[in-house]
């Protein structure tokens, strides 16, 4: 059980205001050889409890400042099975899955609070309802292959309406014909010290431009990715020292409101004596507003940027084996990729408290 609460105060945006958030995560995880002979399985049960404010209610930012901002609500969020073979290099896996939870994920930038420093924002905003991801997931099939010099392969197929977009509180596993699919595939190389990967993302459902209701070919929803971290310095002790990484992604521009997105930060592990775990970290995030958006926008009157940036700078302080304490500062050019709105100054402070 982890309990992560959050106090925010922003200066800027939309307007000024302060919130406290929190989020709940309870999960359990078995083996289900040990339990019931079930050999090479394993399962997990993951409830999910959101409350209290939005910061980028205030900020008007869409990249989301707060990687645990969402509505007040408490569901289901994954349980799945899977089976390994080969030692666990091969695996399979079935049920409700947020599919970050291995797809275009950087360890070095999760460190950050910055939403888009654990999904590329382009990512983030397809779909109907996003895609299968926080806070909302869907059933999916994922089969992982890996081998011992450390090149994988994985793909996954999921329902490409997580949930119900009309109804985002309560658990619901919804479908439809309609919904089609979000299929996406990921192949990298992965050591202890760096990682490379190369990914991509499709759904197969048809869309409509929202004034004209002309129907889109569902194969121009697509986008890719590619992402790198690496140990930039070691300490005598490898797990101190800095980190970096780097990562960009398009997504088609005729459909989604972001074209393309590129993220990069430098994370410095026991950078302080006496302090082997805090981390101290600063990092970009901008995403690219496409052709159509902007001409969208400026059709009612408003008067479009190019991108969103924000610049995050944080420490994260492990107190004890049980609590941390994250302060961060998120600055906000242009956010919600209007020029209109002031640049956004948020102040955030995290707790921690793990059992």
């Amino acid at each position: 059980m982890v309990y992560t609460g959050e106090w925010a105060q922003v200066q800027g945006g939309i307007e000024d205001g302060n919130t406290y958030l929190d989020n709940v995560d309870l999960i359990l995880e078995g083996d289900l050889e040990q339990l019931w002979g079930w050999q090479n399985s394993t399962f997990r049960l993951y409830v999910l409890g959101n409350q209290g404010g939005s910061p980028s209610s205030y900020a008007g930012d869409l990249q989301t400042v707060s990687n645990i901002d969402a509505p007040d609500t408490w569901k289901l969020y994954e349980i799945w099975y899977q089976r390994s073979w080969r030692a666990g290099a091969h695996s399979l896996r079935v049920g409700l899955y947020d599919f970050n939870s291995e797809f275009d994920v950087l360890a070095t930038a999760g460190l950050f609070i910055n939403s888009s420093f654990g999904i590329g924002a382009e990512i983030a905003q397809s779909g109907e309802n996003g895609p299968s991801i926080f806070p909302t997931t869907s059933l999916a099939l994922r089969m992982a292959v890996s081998n011992e010099a450390g090149y994988y392969a994985q793909a996954v197929v999921m329902d490409g309406v997580p949930g119900d977009p009309e109804q985002p509180h309560g658990t619901h596993v919804r479908l439809d014909g309609d919904d089609g699919l979000m299929l996406a595939a990921e192949v990298g190389h992965l050591d202890s010290t760096s990682k490379l990967a190369l990914g991509s993302w499709r759904y197969t459902r048809d869309v409509k431009r929202d004034a004209s209701e002309e129907v889109i070919r569902a194969e121009d929803n697509w986008g890719i990715y590619a992402l790198g971290e690496s140990d930039l310095y070691s300490e005598q002790d490898p797990a101190q020292g800095l980190a970096g990484f780097l990562r960009y992604g398009v997504a088609e521009q005729s459909i989604n409101q972001l074209q393309n997105y590129v993220g990069l930060g430098l994370v410095y592990t026991g950078l302080f004596a006496h302090r082997d775990q805090d981390q101290f970290g600063l990092a970009a995030a901008s995403a690219g507003l496409s052709r159509a958006y902007r001409r969208q926008q400026q059709a009612l009157g408003e008067t479009p940027a190019k991108r969103e940036t924000t610049i995050e700078l944080t420490y994260r302080a492990q107190i004890t084996s049980w609590l941390a304490l994250q302060p961060s500062y998120q600055y906000v050019v242009d956010p919600g990729g209007l020029e209109t709105i002031n640049n956004a100054s948020v102040f955030l402070l995290r707790f921690e408290l793990g059992l």
